[in-house]
C-alpha cells in the first residue's frame, strides 16, 4: 500500500508540472520552481519583458515558446549545466537567451 501511495504521489507531481507561464510586457519575473526538472506546456515572454531562470533548474522542457520584441530569458550561473529543450518557438526581433559559462 505504501508503494502504491508513493507511486501516486510521484505521478501527481509530474501531472501538475504541466503548466503555462506568462511574463507581461515590460516586467521582470523569476521562474517559480519546485524541482530541478521543469516542464512547461507554454511559455510567453511579452515585448521588453525578462524571465530569470534560477540556478536550481537543470532541465527545462518547453512545448511552445513565444518571445516578443526585445524579450529576454536569463539563466543564473550554476555548477550544473542547463538542458533546454523547446518543441516550437516564435521569437520576436531582438529577443535573446543569455547565460554565463
Amino acid at each position: 500500500m505504501r508503494k502504491l501511495a508513493l507511486l501516486l504521489c510521484l505521478c501527481t507531481g509530474v501531472a501538475l508540472a504541466d503548466s503555462q507561464v506568462k511574463v507581461p510586457a515590460n516586467a521582470l519575473m523569476r521562474l517559480p520552481v519546485a524541482s530541478a526538472a521543469l516542464r512547461l506546456d507554454r511559455l510567453e515572454v511579452a515585448d521588453h519583458a525578462t524571465l530569470m531562470i534560477p540556478a536550481k533548474v537543470t532541465e527545462l522542457r518547453i512545448g511552445t515558446l513565444l518571445m516578443g520584441r526585445e524579450a529576454r530569458i536569463g539563466v543564473a550561473p550554476s555548477d550544473q549545466p542547463l538542458r533546454l529543450e523547446v518543441q516550437d518557438a516564435d521569437v520576436g526581433a531582438g529577443a535573446w537567451i543569455s547565460a554565463k559559462g
